[in-house]
């Protein structure tokens, strides 16, 4: 994705950061990665809550040197929160630290890369959603547990409430917007004290 970025035909007034490492770099990097690991950890901790088996793994648990890393891939709602995260991140990070104006097109103008990463982020709500059965299923991501009985089927007049999904697609969300308030909020400090 990186090597679809375009420069700009002519050469912008607005001279580009000395260095990489000043006070607004770091201060973005480190302020929106506490923003990521605090939405990992959150997700993490609501997993194994909403785990089905969750009694089992708090009267055992798994110790590094007794893994197996012969068995075979099993999908858990844990591996598929921390998947569905994990891609949300990374999709994140390339759509608000993506610097088009004065120095390259904007997004709006670099068309393959913004429908790469709406297209990107449609998949990772899809899959969060379970919009698309077959798509998770590909995916090895796991029927998130509903708030009723195992097996409930949801109908229009009673529908099963899903509250883990719903945690999830709001952290996702929270992630993004708080991540970008933290990066639009550092740039501008960055404009007006010249950090």
């Amino acid at each position: 994705m990186l090597n679809i970025k375009m420069p700009l035909k002519t050469l912008s007034k607005q001279r580009p950061l000395p260095n990489i490492f000043n006070l607004y770099t770091v201060l973005t990097v480190l302020l929106q990665f506490a923003v990521h690991f605090i939405s990992l950890v959150f997700l993490v901790h609501q997993a194994s809550l909403h785990s089905p088996h969750k009694e089992e793994t708090k009267a055992s648990p798994a110790k590094e040197e007794d893994a197996d890393v012969e068995e075979e891939f099993a999908p858990s709602l844990l591996n598929s929160t921390v998947y569905i995260i994990s891609m949300a991140l990374q999709v994140a990070t390339f759509a608000i630290n993506y610097r088009g104006h004065p120095y390259m097109e904007s997004l709006t103008e670099n068309k393959a890369l913004l429908y790469s990463i709406v297209g990107s982020a449609g998949a990772i709500l899809a899959l969060a959603l379970g919009v698309f059965p077959d798509m998770a299923y590909q995916f090895e991501i796991v029927d998130f547990p509903s708030d009723g009985k195992v097996g409930e089927i949801s109908t229009p007049k009673q529908p099963v409430r899903n509250k883990f999904r719903i945690i999830l697609v709001q952290v996702l969300f929270a992630d993004f917007f708080l991540s970008y308030v933290v990066d639009r909020t550092q740039y501008k400090m960055n404009a007006k004290f010249d950090l």
